[in-house]
């Protein structure tokens, strides 16, 4: 741990004044820094201390190459750097924390927000999608917020490209983690197993359809303060979940997210059922698909009348035409700027 007024610099030369600590996970521990003489913050993401294989570095440096990718949501990557031979990423400073600290202090998000959110998420995923990377470890705690309600996805170190080799995990390997748990499973799974589709918790190739599971499990639980497979526990009552006790992930049903919110809109609880389908070729075959599913429903939600039709139908052919439909029409009078 590092002592407030720590500097330390980057490979560009710049220099960074760390103020206090603000977190940990698998990845690393994370700072809040600033540049001298200047009020701009970033956050500093620094290698754990043990980590010494090489695999371990390969790692680090994936998660800042992936954070180079230029979008809106996701959280940019600005330089790299070692300090005492501790390799740091510099990244924009989220200031509005993750949606996991947004659930604990606030509780469920609004139906609409959690949408909206969603559909950043989505959005992210969606360029990871045309890049070929599976992010392989999306929860509310690497969603992270912006004060204006902006999602941005973040801690990219377990990921891999679609069709590409993981690289190797080693025997006995185990990473530091928070109480998010991500973990290597008998040296082979990576993830954090309440959020890993089936097909990523047993071991075989992932692809977008693994994230959009991942996804709908935070759309879940950002909408009830529970999990799907573990409805009895709420965010911050979480329990490491054993591969042995991963039968419900694999072959339950999730229970429909209106037993925990009542009023939950039919159509939003089909959009979440749907991402979380036991098998992925009945998911949304594309981060694409998901965005214009939200987009549909949350156009249902502006029009009262498109809600009350798609709440009893849940069609999901409908709801694309309805957005449709709310695109030409616009927002309701009672909506729209004077």
């Amino acid at each position: 741990m590092y002592p407030p007024g720590t500097t330390v610099v980057g490979l560009h030369g710049h220099r960074y004044e760390l103020t206090e600590r603000v977190g940990e996970g698998g990845g690393g521990e994370v700072y809040k820094a600033h540049r001298p003489n200047e009020t701009q913050l970033v956050a500093v993401k620094f290698m754990w201390v043990q980590w010494s294989f090489s695999v371990d570095i390969l790692r680090f440096l994936l998660e800042a190459k992936i954070g180079y990718l230029d979008h809106p949501n996701i959280v940019q990557t600005i330089e790299l750097g070692n300090h005492e031979g501790r390799p740091f990423i510099v990244m924009e400073y989220m200031k509005g924390g993750s949606a996991r600290d947004r659930l604990l202090r606030d509780g469920v998000f609004s139906e609409e927000e959690a949408l909206r959110i969603t559909r950043d998420v989505a959005r992210a995923v969606a360029h990871l999608e045309k890049h070929h990377i599976v992010h392989r470890d999306i929860k509310p705690g690497n969603i992270m917020l912006t004060p204006d309600g902006m999602a941005k996805l973040t801690d990219f170190g377990i990921a891999k490209g679609v069709g590409v080799p993981d690289l190797p995990s080693l025997p006995g390997e185990s990473i530091p983690s928070d109480r998010s748990r991500s973990v290597t499973i008998q040296g082979q799974v990576l993830g954090t197993p309440e959020y890993m589709s089936p097909e990523q918790l047993s071991g075989e190739d992932v692809d977008t359809r693994s994230d959009i599971y991942s996804l709908g499990v935070s759309l879940y639980q950002v909408l009830t303060n529970r999990l799907p497979f573990k409805p009895d526990r709420t965010l911050g009552d979480e329990q490491p979940v054993r591969r042995d006790q991963g039968k419900g992930i694999m072959t339950e049903r999730p229970a429909d997210p209106r037993q925990h919110r009542a009023g939950l809109a039919g159509s939003t609880a089909e959009l979440v059922l749907t991402m979380l389908n036991k098998e992925p070729f009945h998911r949304y075959p594309t981060a694409d698909d998901l965005i214009r599913a939200i987009n549909a429903i949350l156009a249902s939600i502006l029009h009262p009348v498109l809600k009350e039709i798609f709440d009893a139908l849940a069609d999901p052919v409908l709801t694309q035409r309805a957005f449709v439909a709310a695109e030409i029409m616009g927002p309701p009078k009672a909506l729209r700027a004077p």
